[in-house]
């Protein structure tokens, strides 16, 4: 064989391992595609929540391609710090509720809802009676300025609502459920609240 053959046939083995490369590079593409589709459409059914989206962005980060941040925004549109931030932000319980043992102290140490979050909530004191129910969208800054104002709690639930309507519509059930008659009519954030007795 001459050396210009074994030149040729040296450059067609380089082509055919380019064409190979470049049609696995194009199958990944469209396999990365997909998975993220795959897991938009689990999100959006509500099979796949907040920490398995974030899961899914980690793995697709580690092993897919240069653009992968794009293709995700096509189909998800929460960078990897939203997912985070709304991952642990989930409710802690399998009720879909978020829960604490304590009060204003060990807040902070327990997941909470997030600014923008309706919830219908409930305070406990050490009986395990609710000695304050209410609604809000911003459950932290609404319970610390219960604590500021010398309310004390050791326990705290808190119940997602789709908007105001809603968290007034759980809290007035709260309140029928712990018989706190002067909350169940009012569609007020800041009524004092005191159980009946």
């Amino acid at each position: 064989m001459s050396q210009s053959s074994r030149s040729e046939s040296v450059l067609a083995l380089l082509d055919a391992a380019a064409a190979k490369v470049q049609c696995l590079h194009a199958e990944q593409l469209a396999a990365e595609e997909d998975y993220i589709r795959c897991a938009a459409a689990a999100h959006e059914d509500g099979h796949l929540d907040w920490r398995g989206l974030t899961e899914v962005y980690e793995r697709i980060r580690a092993e897919g391609r240069p653009g992968y941040s794009q293709r995700w925004l096509r189909h998800i549109p929460h960078d990897l710090n939203s997912l985070r931030r709304f991952a642990a932000a989930t409710p802690n319980n399998s009720d879909g509720t978020w829960s604490g043992e304590s009060g204003w102290e060990g807040l902070d140490k327990d997941r909470i809802p997030t600014n923008g979050t309706h919830v219908a909530y409930a305070l406990f004191g050490n009986a395990g009676a609710p000695i304050h129910i209410s609604f809000t969208y911003k459950f932290r800054s609404c319970v610390k300025r219960l604590h500021e104002s010398g309310l004390e709690w050791v326990s705290w639930k808190a119940w997602p609502a789709s908007d105001r309507k809603d968290a007034v519509r759980l809290r007035r059930q709260l309140a029928e459920h712990y018989n706190w008659t002067n909350v169940a009519e009012s569609s007020s954030e800041s009524v004092p609240e005191s159980p009946t007795v």
